[in-house]
């Protein structure tokens, strides 16, 4: 070995005669072989089959700014989504064609997407206005308004151009169009209703290209989660507002006899929930069904549900690599999950919420009972979504970038 011998674990081994290991061996009659002493760490990846590479422990691997940038790209471009898709589906109903009674049927559809976005003003006009172009209008193409369509595409792309280096150049593309799309159509201030509508139609199809393309071509990593999060996070909370305010309102006037309800029915396309409703229940549109479905499926990708036990594989995807004292949100959105599976929707609501063709229909003060209930699951469901919110920037993201979080 010269003047620098090198050690290396492992040495000669003494065998014995015929193969007995009982025997001392005392002398080298037998022979000696080669020992080898393996790594523990490669001692157990050679008895894994040669496809199934072993994971090794990793850190976090993006800063905070990165990750709050994608959770906030993420609850943005829902947000956006949600309001376009929902007042197109509005839009389609013709309001100028209906009659008062419609229109009061169908106004807390429209208190509830206002409500969504947080123009709560809305909600103080209990009855139906004449006309809703300048809402329809104010809550797509306002620049200036921090819940129309126009700002939070301008805000989820100023956050990705703070993380221009994490954003692929696919997903880049989809995203400089959608920008130039919206910021081309809110120059015209004369857009009309069937303008306004196909703008909304535009901007639903460009935003399931992004998704599609992020979804493609971003990798499954923490920044992935961390989008996921944000974009599940805003759908719960917008699903639990929206059925706050038209569920209260359908109580109101809920005959068990009548036909099917607009009010119900077009809920759930404003949800994009009908097929789902249609292929469960198989029957018209019952508030308790609405209700359960909205709040408790977990196959819904619209209901609190889906978007609670989603939230969780993305929270336990990230906390596998960070500290164990950002479990906190985890174990939060997990007692929300818990929650859930223990509303009992048949018992919430009336009997003639399930089978309004043989109920009759229910005293005042029953309805006033069980609006007092729903108002308080919602009221729990909001704040607890809320607070999930608030720990998921308290845990993970160590400053506030780009504009204002409404």
């Amino acid at each position: 070995m010269g003047g620098n011998p090198m050690v290396l674990p492992g040495g000669l081994t003494r065998q014995s005669l015929a193969g007995d290991r009982r025997s001392i061996v005392a002398n080298l009659a037998a022979g000696t072989k080669d020992t080898w002493v393996p790594d523990r760490k490669a001692a157990k990846a050679s008895s894994l089959p040669a496809s199934l590479p072993t994971k090794t422990p990793r850190d976090f691997k993006i800063a905070s700014r990165v990750a709050e940038s994608l959770y906030w790209i993420g609850r943005y471009t829902e947000r956006a989504e949600s309001t376009a898709r929902m007042v197109r589906v509005l839009e389609e109903l013709g309001w100028p064609r209906l009659s008062r009674r419609d229109r009061n049927n169908l106004w807390p559809l429209w208190q509830a997407v206002a409500s969504t976005t947080g123009q709560n003003d809305y909600l103080k006009i209990t009855s139906a206005p004449r006309e809703v172009a300048r809402l329809s209008r104010r809550l797509i193409l306002e620049r200036n308004d921090p819940a129309s369509v126009h700002y939070c595409t301008a805000s989820s792309a100023l956050n990705a151009q703070n993380i221009r280096e994490f954003i692929t150049p696919e997903v880049w593309a989809v995203l400089s169009r959608i920008s130039r799309t919206i910021e081309e159509s809110s120059k015209n201030h004369k857009t009309g209703s069937t303008q306004l509508h196909e703008i909304c139609q535009h901007y639903v199809d460009e935003i399931a290209c992004l998704n599609g393309t992020i979804l493609r071509t971003m990798p499954h990593d923490d920044s992935w989660e961390f989008y996921r999060l944000g974009m599940l996070l805003e759908r719960a909370i917008g699903t639990v507002t929206i059925l706050d305010i038209v569920m209260t309102r359908a109580l109101n006037h809920l005959d068990p006899g009548a036909g099917q309800d607009p009010d119900l029915t077009s809920l759930l396309r404003l949800l994009s929930s009908l097929d789902a409703y249609q292929r469960e229940y198989r029957s018209r549109t019952y508030v308790g069904q609405v209700a359960e479905l909205l709040w408790c499926s977990t196959e819904a990708p619209s209901s609190v549900a889906y978007c609670c036990k989603h939230m969780v594989y993305s929270l336990r995807s990230v906390i596998g690599v960070v500290d164990e004292d950002c479990a906190s949100p985890l174990n939060h959105a997990e007692a929300i999950m818990q929650h859930i599976t223990q509303i009992r929707c048949s018992a919430l609501f009336p009997r003639m919420a399930f089978d309004g063709d043989v109920a009759p229909p229910a005293p005042a003060a029953n309805i006033r009972q069980i609006q007092g209930r729903v108002s308080r699951e919602s009221d729990y469901l909001r704040e607890h979504l809320l607070n999930l919110h608030e720990q998921i920037e308290d845990r993970f993201f160590s400053h506030q970038s780009g504009p204002p979080k409404n």
